[in-house]
């Protein structure tokens, strides 16, 4: 059972993730705080709660394309879980070039 503390870390770290995660990790660490929260205590959840309504991470979007597909992480964990070799390539806009990683 999580006490107060640890699902209180835990809301904190799902506010991260909603604006600095990809959309696909986020979605299932929200599945799993939905879950934490079913079995909270009654007072323990109105304490969540507000906590909730009083977190707030803001996110500078610059350079952000909205179209992009916001969904590589799950599949970088899974990779690496299932121990096969990853190609990544990204674009830095330090230095305004692409790179390619195995």
């Amino acid at each position: 059972m999580f006490n107060r503390t640890e699902a209180a870390a835990l809301l904190t770290g799902e506010k991260l993730m909603e604006k600095h995660s990809d959309r696909s990790n986020h979605q299932q660490f929200s599945s799993a705080m939905q879950k934490i929260r079913a079995v909270l205590r009654g007072s323990d959840k109105d304490y969540l709660e507000s906590l909730d309504e009083n977190i707030a991470v803001l996110r500078d979007n610059r350079g952000a394309d909205q179209q992009f597909p916001n969904r590589f992480l799950s599949d970088i964990q899974e990779g690496l879980a299932n121990q096969k070799v990853l190609s990544v390539e990204y674009y830095s806009f330090y230095s305004d070039s692409t790179s390619a990683v195995r």
